[in-house]
Protein backbone atom coordinates (compact mmCIF):
# COMPACT_ATOMS: atom_id res chain seq x y z
CA UNK A 1 0.00 0.00 0.00
CA UNK A 2 2.64 2.54 0.62
CA UNK A 3 4.38 2.33 -2.82
CA UNK A 4 0.37 2.16 -5.12
CA UNK A 5 -0.15 5.00 -2.68
CA UNK A 6 -2.94 7.61 -4.69
CA UNK A 7 -1.45 10.64 -4.92
CA UNK A 8 -3.78 13.82 -5.67
CA UNK A 9 -4.57 14.79 -9.09
CA UNK A 10 -3.07 18.53 -9.96
CA UNK A 11 -6.17 20.14 -11.91
CA UNK A 12 -4.58 23.47 -13.75
CA UNK A 13 -7.20 25.76 -14.81
CA UNK A 14 -6.56 27.82 -17.86
CA UNK A 15 -5.26 31.52 -17.80
CA UNK A 16 -7.60 33.96 -18.32
CA UNK A 17 -6.80 37.14 -20.85
CA UNK A 18 -5.92 40.76 -19.42
CA UNK A 19 -9.15 42.86 -18.57
CA UNK A 20 -7.63 45.31 -20.22
CA UNK A 21 -8.72 44.37 -23.43
CA UNK A 22 -12.59 42.86 -22.19
CA UNK A 23 -12.86 46.72 -21.84
CA UNK A 24 -12.37 47.97 -25.25
CA UNK A 25 -15.02 45.54 -26.16
CA UNK A 26 -17.29 46.75 -23.43
CA UNK A 27 -16.81 50.12 -24.28
CA UNK A 28 -17.36 49.71 -28.04
CA UNK A 29 -20.44 47.93 -27.81
CA UNK A 30 -22.17 50.35 -26.04
CA UNK A 31 -21.50 52.81 -28.90
CA UNK A 32 -22.58 50.27 -31.50
CA UNK A 33 -26.32 49.32 -29.51
CA UNK A 34 -26.30 53.14 -29.25
CA UNK A 35 -25.73 53.20 -32.77
CA UNK A 36 -28.13 50.47 -33.72
CA UNK A 37 -30.49 51.58 -31.42
CA UNK A 38 -30.92 55.72 -33.07
CA UNK A 39 -31.33 53.84 -36.38
CA UNK A 40 -34.19 51.93 -35.42
CA UNK A 41 -35.80 54.41 -33.67
CA UNK A 42 -35.42 56.78 -36.74
CA UNK A 43 -37.12 54.07 -39.03
CA UNK A 44 -39.85 53.69 -36.70
CA UNK A 45 -40.23 57.13 -37.08
CA UNK A 46 -40.22 57.16 -40.26
CA UNK A 47 -42.60 54.06 -40.56
CA UNK A 48 -45.10 55.59 -38.10
CA UNK A 49 -45.49 59.07 -39.59
CA UNK A 50 -45.91 56.69 -43.03
CA UNK A 51 -48.47 55.14 -41.46
CA UNK A 52 -50.45 58.06 -40.01
CA UNK A 53 -50.08 60.01 -43.11
CA UNK A 54 -51.32 57.27 -45.20
CA UNK A 55 -54.52 56.68 -42.76
CA UNK A 56 -55.13 60.54 -43.18
CA UNK A 57 -54.86 59.91 -47.41
CA UNK A 58 -57.64 57.10 -46.89
CA UNK A 59 -59.96 59.15 -44.90
CA UNK A 60 -59.93 61.65 -47.90
CA UNK A 61 -60.16 59.73 -50.28
CA UNK A 62 -63.14 58.24 -48.74
CA UNK A 63 -64.68 61.84 -48.63
CA UNK A 64 -63.76 62.37 -52.38
CA UNK A 65 -65.73 59.34 -52.95
CA UNK A 66 -68.84 60.52 -51.57
CA UNK A 67 -68.36 63.95 -53.32
CA UNK A 68 -68.57 61.90 -56.46
CA UNK A 69 -71.01 60.05 -55.58
CA UNK A 70 -73.31 62.74 -54.82
CA UNK A 71 -72.09 64.70 -57.41
CA UNK A 72 -73.15 61.76 -60.50
CA UNK A 73 -76.24 61.81 -58.68
CA UNK A 74 -76.90 65.10 -59.13
CA UNK A 75 -75.61 65.01 -62.33
CA UNK A 76 -78.36 62.54 -62.99
CA UNK A 77 -81.04 64.77 -62.09
CA UNK A 78 -80.19 67.45 -63.52
CA UNK A 79 -79.76 65.96 -67.38
CA UNK A 80 -83.48 64.16 -66.17
CA UNK A 81 -84.55 67.52 -65.35
CA UNK A 82 -82.94 69.07 -69.04
CA UNK A 83 -85.04 66.36 -70.38
CA UNK A 84 -88.65 67.15 -68.94
CA UNK A 85 -87.53 70.89 -69.66
CA UNK A 86 -87.23 69.63 -73.90
CA UNK A 87 -91.39 68.76 -74.00
CA UNK A 88 -93.94 70.33 -75.13
CA UNK A 89 -95.79 69.98 -72.18
CA UNK A 90 -93.40 71.25 -70.23
CA UNK A 91 -92.98 74.12 -72.47
CA UNK A 92 -96.83 74.87 -72.43
CA UNK A 93 -97.39 74.65 -68.62
CA UNK A 94 -94.93 77.20 -68.19
CA UNK A 95 -95.83 79.80 -70.82
CA UNK A 96 -99.46 79.02 -69.18
CA UNK A 97 -97.79 79.68 -65.45
CA UNK A 98 -95.64 82.37 -65.86
CA UNK A 99 -96.53 84.68 -69.24
CA UNK A 100 -100.48 83.95 -69.21
CA UNK A 101 -100.43 82.83 -72.26
CA UNK A 102 -103.96 81.26 -73.55
CA UNK A 103 -104.84 78.46 -76.31
CA UNK A 104 -107.35 80.05 -78.94
CA UNK A 105 -110.00 76.86 -77.26
CA UNK A 106 -109.14 78.13 -73.49
CA UNK A 107 -112.32 79.91 -72.31
CA UNK A 108 -111.09 83.02 -69.78
CA UNK A 109 -113.71 82.74 -66.57
CA UNK A 110 -113.73 86.36 -65.10
CA UNK A 111 -114.83 86.68 -61.11
CA UNK A 112 -117.51 88.70 -60.31
CA UNK A 113 -116.94 89.52 -56.99
CA UNK A 114 -120.91 90.51 -55.35
CA UNK A 115 -121.28 92.79 -52.45
CA UNK A 116 -124.57 91.40 -50.11
CA UNK A 117 -127.24 93.88 -49.99
CA UNK A 118 -128.42 94.31 -46.25
CA UNK A 119 -132.26 95.17 -45.21
CA UNK A 120 -131.95 98.98 -45.89
CA UNK A 121 -131.15 98.76 -49.29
Amino acid sequence: MSSTHALPKIVSFPVRQPIKAKRRQRRRLPWVLCCLCAIVAYFMVVYVGQELELIGLRRAEAGLRDQVTALEQEALRLQRELALLNTDAYIERAARERLGLLLPQDKILWPVFVTPRGPSD
